[in-house]
């Protein structure tokens, strides 16, 4: 919701760094972006672990 709005930064976990303060992951967030509102993030998809 805040990335539709407008946000330019918004704050996640990498390799599980910071889940338990309720961040989603990365790569969750650059999968969502791009399946369900079509936005590209420039981020390689292929270089995800």
């Amino acid at each position: 919701a805040a990335i539709k709005a407008g946000a330019s930064h918004v704050n996640t976990t990498v390799n599980g760094l910071g889940e338990r303060a309720g961040n989603a992951p990365l790569e969750e967030v650059v999968m969502a972006l791009w399946r369900i509102d079509g936005l590209e993030t420039g981020v390689d998809m292929y270089r995800f672990p």
